[in-house]
């Protein structure tokens, strides 16, 4: 065959299309399967840096892996036209010439593409092998997403070189692929990091004085730097207690938000108690103020029209003070 060199990059570089994430094996659909025949391959995926007269023609009985140019850049396609590969079949002595203009061959690069939620999952797998155990949201300014490589068989990305400011939020990284031998590309990855924080929230709009009971909980991921300095963190502190004003579904609850129930409305008729070792005594009254359990508060007894005070219990009656006993009389 003869060896003078093709014009092949700047052919190519009329012919590219955007392409997506390929396959990791070669598609080739040739013309013909007629052993000793030589036939074009319409479809190639190329797995290295060159594409070989191999790669576009079947059936070749020598020759099959002389360069003829580079490959693609990954996650391109290049379409080769009937003219050009004629030329190509004449220059290198191939017994094939294209029967129409539809003669084309299209040439990718096997290529992996990277989405910036694959990296900021390899940062992460990164920055828990240094020991950042915290759950962490990142933000990358570069690269551009999203990122397509070549492909290696059988290889895997991996993070090398991570540092972060000593006090600050920002890191940089080199994302290297594969992660052994020689790395075919090697792409610094840079900006912020943020702690996460799990949070109990509201399930639904949850209205004033409503006790909170667990199924009215869940956990939501908030970043550190924008969770308000008082925002309740255990759920427990909420449980069994009562809106001061309408939550609403996925906002943080801060310690403000939120009190003891009130067992016992303002102007609400109560069940007045007074417990001592030599007896026990109930009378009607009416409450002065709202109160929660243990809070103390003003009753009036409706019959005697005397004011006491009392402590709320659990079933929302109230405890008259000993020294209110006067109000039975």
């Amino acid at each position: 065959m003869h060896k003078r060199p093709i014009p092949f990059a700047a052919l190519l570089a009329a012919g590219l299309v955007a392409s997506g994430l390929l396959s990791a094996a070669p598609a080739l659909a040739s013309d013909s399967d007629v052993p000793g025949l030589v036939s074009l391959n319409r479809h190639v995926v190329v797995q290295d840096d060159l594409v070989r007269l191999g790669d576009l023609f079947a059936g070749l009985d020598a020759g099959a892996d002389t360069p003829i140019g580079r490959a693609p850049a990954a996650g391109t396609t290049v379409r080769l036209d009937a003219r050009w590969l004629g030329a190509l079949a004449r220059t290198y002595d191939i017994d094939w010439q294209p029967l129409t203009r539809l003669d084309t061959t299209d040439v990718e690069r096997a290529s992996i593409r990277f989405e910036s939620e694959d990296l900021e999952e390899l940062l992460r797998e990164a920055f828990y092998e240094r020991g950042e155990t915290a759950s962490l949201q990142l933000q990358l300014d570069e690269p551009a997403m999203p990122l397509i490589l070549p492909l290696a068989q059988g290889a895997q990305p991996g993070i090398v070189g991570l540092s972060r400011e000593a006090r600050g939020r920002r890191f940089t990284a080199t994302l290297v692929y594969p992660d052994r031998g020689t790395p075919l590309a090697r792409v610094t990855l840079s900006d912020r990091f943020f702690e996460m924080i799990d949070v109990p929230v509201a399930t639904r709009r949850l209205p004033r004085d409503t006790v909170i009971s667990s199924q009215d909980l869940e956990w939501v991921e908030f970043r550190a730097d924008r969770l308000p300095d008082d925002a309740v963190t255990d759920p427990a502190d909420l449980i069994g207690k009562a809106p001061r004003r309408n939550l609403r579904p996925g906002d943080a609850i801060r310690t403000g938000d939120v009190t003891d129930p009130v067992l016992v409305s303002k102007n609400s008729l109560v069940t007045l108690r007074l417990d001592t070792p030599l007896l026990r005594l109930s009378a009607t009254g009416r409450a002065l103020e709202d109160g929660a359990e243990g809070a103390l508060i003003r009753v009036v007894n409706t019959t005697s029209n005397t004011t006491v005070q009392g402590v709320v219990a659990r079933d929302g009656s109230v405890a008259v003070l000993a020294d209110g006993g006067r109000a039975f009389n």
